[in-house]
């Protein structure tokens, strides 16, 4: 299960609970224009998956998920954007030419970068 929560003041508030594919497996359908979910149930229905006759395609965009927190559900608390702070990026290598304007605006705006192994190498280069 994935189990959103928050602490504000001091308390916990759960926001929901749900099945770990709850979101993931409709965001990869659409990604990629497949019908995860129904695939995965008749396989589990004992259809092959090779009756299915997937093939290794190339897409042509990139698709990102990015959490949301709902903060209108707290008292007194609004979404503030940071000003200033420590971002994480880990971006595969065909996406880090597109990706490097962005990064050097936060740089630009003070914020410091980590990345992974191979990003950072990119990024330093």
């Amino acid at each position: 299960m994935n189990v959103r929560f928050a602490i504000e003041d001091g308390l916990v508030y759960v926001l929901e609970v749900n099945l770990r594919a709850s979101r993931a497996v409709p965001f990869v359908s659409k990604v990629i224009g497949l019908p995860v979910a129904k695939i995965a149930a008749r396989v589990m229905a004992v259809e092959s998956l090779a009756s299915f006759k997937l093939t290794v395609r190339k897409l042509n965009h990139a698709a990102g998920k990015e959490a949301v927190f709902p903060f209108n559900r707290f008292p007194g608390a609004g979404m503030r954007m940071p000003q200033a702070g420590t971002v994480f990026i880990s971006v595969r290598d065909q996406d880090k030419p597109q990706v490097l304007p962005a990064i050097l605006q936060l740089v630009d705006m003070g914020f410091a970068i980590v990345a992974t192994g191979g990003t950072q190498r990119y990024f330093e280069d």
